[in-house]
Formats: C-alpha cells, structure tokens, sequence
C-alpha cells in the first residue's frame, strides 16, 4: 500500500519540484499563510501527484521531468493560475503522461540514430583517420563520403552536430568543394542542434558514451 499520505518527506519533495517547475514559467506556488501545510488543498493535491509519481515506477529524474513536462503542458493551456488542482481536472495527469512517454520514445529512437551512425563510420574507418575517410570518395564522379552517407541516410543530422570529426571533416569539405558543402545542414543549424540536445545531463552523458573520443564538447552557460 502507498505510503505517501503517510510520508510528508514524500508529498513535500513532490510539492517542491512542482513549486521549481511553475517558477520557472513565473508562477509562484505557496501555501496559504499561518496554516499547516498538510492541511491545506494544495497538500493534498501534491500528495495525490505523488501518489500517481510513484505507481507509474518513476525515479526522482523522470518525476522530474514529467512535472516540468506537465507544467510546460498547463502553462500552453493557460492554466498556470489553478495551481496544482489543474492536474486533477478531466484527465490531464494521463495527457500529460501520454505526452512525456512520446517525448521519451522519440529521445531514445534519436539516441539509437547516433549509435547506428557511429557504428557505422567506426566500421568503415577501419583504424583509418575519420576526417579523412569522411572525405574520401570512390571516384572523382562521386560525392565525398561524409555526403553520401548523409544522403543514404547511414549518418544522420544528430551524428553531424555532435561528432567534432564531422564538424572538422565539414569545415574542409567547405573550402575544397563548397558546392558539396551546401547539400549538407549548415554549420549554424548543427550548432543549434548541438547546443539543444547537450543541454539536457542525461542525453549528454549518452551521447558522449557513444561517440568517445569523437564527442564535440561545447561550452555552455548554465
């Protein structure tokens, strides 16, 4: 049986992470003044979320960034004023959840994508350097390889963002032959996506575990 309504650790912990996620879309949560917490409906309603938090099996990150998820979900809906009994209404919680599971399936198919994409290349390369390999071609008629590949589909847009192989195979592909250089994303579109995608600890951590040595590390301020 749920122990959260009896454990007001639990219930506060879910509370905070809520209070963080709807500061950060500048709505602030409190309790009504000279009142105990646990007596009041905003309690109550962290303690059901809790409660849900914990049969649906996440961890504290995933908790995480399911509220943030949610609250980004509310504050589009417009919502933000109704405090945590929005969840409550109608079947937000399951919208919201459906919501978050999509997001994951997509991440992890992404992550798959970059692991395909470095594969890939690791096995063409043979021990041969990569920058030169990716711009090697099979005849003086055909497209560089890192083009091909791109073109077929076998490397993919996240693999040219995060590889600083690529990113130093693209700036010379640049000045030996610009017009093949066009037909890939531009340097602009790959930092964006860079700077984006390592925003996030854990898709970093991730990503950098696959491509190793080959990880293009970005300074980021935080």
């Amino acid at each position: 049986m749920s122990q959260i309504l009896e454990t007001p650790d639990i219930a506060l912990r879910t509370w905070k992470w809520c209070q963080a996620a709807f500061a950060s879309r500048g709505r602030k949560l409190t309790f009504p003044k000279h009142t105990d917490p646990r007596k009041t409906y905003q309690w109550r309603y962290a303690a059901r979320l809790a409660r849900k938090i914990e049969e649906w099996g996440f961890d504290d990150a995933t908790a995480k960034v399911f509220i943030s998820s949610a609250v980004d979900y509310v504050s589009e809906k417009k919502l933000l004023h109704k405090g945590l009994s929005v969840f409550f209404q109608s079947n937000m919680l399951e919208v919201c959840y459906n919501r978050i599971r999509k997001h994951a399936s997509k991440i992890a198919n992404r992550i798959e994508q970059l692991r395909l994409a470095h594969d890939f290349v690791v096995v063409k390369c043979a021990g041969r350097p990569l920058v030169s390999v990716l711009l090697s071609r099979d005849s003086f008629d055909k497209f560089r390889n890192v083009v091909q590949w791109y073109d077929t589909g076998r490397i993919n847009i996240l693999y040219l963002a995060l590889s600083i192989g690529c990113t130093s195979a693209l700036s010379k592909l640049a000045v030996i032959a610009g017009e093949e250089r066009s037909l890939l994303p531009t340097e602009s579109e790959l930092y964006c996506l860079a700077v984006d995608f390592v925003k996030d600890d854990e898709l970093r951590l991730q990503a950098k575990s696959i491509l190793g040595n080959d990880w293009r590390e970005l300074c980021l301020q935080r």
